[in-house]
């Protein structure tokens, strides 16, 4: 009887695509975005990081804007360590005015702003954190006006005004962070400006 033969039995699975050699012409001859009628082409993103994106960044005010339809919003977290935005004063008051229910405010970014008054009536707030990345001391903050609900408290490059008069914050204040520099303007404490952490738990 003959032997088996050695080439496999014929399937019904097709053989693997054969893969092109190095000289022969690539498979796309121009870029796709030049080509209308190119239906590999891709749309255009809107990603700013986007190199042929050259619209410029959203202001502050304009990203509170897209936030809008979120009408119960408790927690606010914004890091921006390389400073683009200004986080001015008319921009976390309108952050207060559109949520009035904030419990949790982080920024960290450029800060300028030293009138806090419009938080004495936001009672929810919980904790506030405002770490000014910015070379220059804009962020002043009177800490007796600050709402008495408030329990943890964060500054950098900040001047803090009041700290005796806060007595009954003080008392309610569970635990403060404070990064370099920060200066208080009364005895009670004293400027911080070779630390670069100083971390305060109150029991």
């Amino acid at each position: 009887s003959s032997l088996p033969s050695s080439s496999p039995p014929s399937s019904t699975t097709p053989p693997p695509p054969s893969l092109p050699s190095l000289s022969s012409p690539p498979l796309v001859t121009a870029d796709p975005l030049s080509v209308p009628n190119n239906t590999t082409a891709l749309p255009p993103s809107n990603d700013s990081s986007d190199p042929i994106d050259l619209s410029p960044p959203l202001a502050a005010d304009e990203i509170l804007d897209h936030l809008s339809p979120l009408v119960n919003l408790q927690r606010f977290n914004f890091f921006d360590d390389k400073g683009v935005f200004l986080l001015s004063q008319r921009v976390i008051k309108n952050l207060f005015t559109k949520w009035n229910g904030l419990q949790d405010v982080y920024f960290l970014g450029r800060v300028s702003a030293n009138d806090f008054s419009f938080l004495q009536s936001h009672t929810a707030l919980v904790h506030l954190d405002l770490f000014n990345q910015g070379k220059l001391t804009n962020l002043r903050v009177d800490l007796a006006i600050l709402p008495l609900t408030i329990r943890t408290l964060g500054f950098q490059n900040a001047v803090l005004k009041n700290g005796s008069k806060a007595t009954k914050l003080q008392s309610r204040i569970e635990s403060v962070s404070l990064y370099s520099k920060v200066v208080w303007d009364d005895v009670l404490f004293r400027e911080f400006t070779k630390m670069e952490e100083v971390e305060v738990e109150v029991e």
